[in-house]
């Protein structure tokens, strides 16, 4: 069930999302990352896309004004650090963005995304954080060679914790001001979705290689 409007938007995206969060978390492809089993090609696929995507939402982010300038910085940095690694696996984006990510983009308003479809995208990215930290602790047990090239995963350090409290009454702050929370919940079902979506693409570029 959704939960009361009353409720702030960061709870109120969470509940609304519990079973499209399930589903992107528990695709082989996460399992094979925490269990060191993915391969670079796989990993260095998915990263890309995940490039396009972040960028993406970045961009619609700086388009909702200073209000939204931590958001904006937060998932700029995380285009910064996709790309690094990227460098680092000897993978780069892809030679055409990826058409996942253009049709998730004019799905969500094409050249024009409202606000709760923006804050609703970088609910579901920002909110990944909590759980890749985990998955970049597996994958540098599991496959040390690949240490240098997870900087995405965790950005925060043992702030992480902290950081998303700090964004998540961000969210709920800006949320309040919002006028439509239901379209923020497709919007983020859409995101979760997207993320299986990328992560089967990834899967099938590494059959293919």
């Amino acid at each position: 069930m959704v939960p009361a409007v009353s409720e702030g938007l960061a709870d109120r995206l969470r509940a609304a999302t519990a079973e499209q969060h399930a589903a992107a978390e528990n695709h082989v492809f996460q399992r094979d990352l925490v269990r060191g089993e993915v391969s670079r090609t796989a990993l260095a696929a998915h990263q890309s896309a995940m490039l396009d995507l972040v960028r993406l939402i970045h961009t619609r982010l700086l388009a909702q004004g200073p209000d939204w300038r931590d958001f904006a910085q937060a998932m700029g940095g995380h285009a910064r650090r996709l790309a690094r690694d990227l460098e680092d696996l000897g993978g780069g984006p892809h030679e055409r963005p990826s058409r996942a990510v253009q049709e998730f983009a004019g799905a969500l308003g094409g050249a024009r995304w409202t606000p709760e479809a923006t804050l609703a995208a970088f609910y579901v990215i920002e909110g990944s954080m909590n759980g890749n930290r985990f998955i970049r602790r597996a994958l540098v047990e599991n496959r040390p060679e690949l240490a240098g090239c997870l900087r995405y995963f965790d950005p925060y350090g043992r702030d992480q914790r902290a950081r998303w409290k700090e964004f998540r009454s961000a969210i709920d702050r800006i949320g309040a001001t919002l006028t439509d929370p239901e379209t923020a919940v497709r919007a983020a079902r859409e995101t979760f979705t997207l993320a299986g979506t990328l992560a089967s693409e990834a899967q099938a570029a590494a059959i293919a290689a």
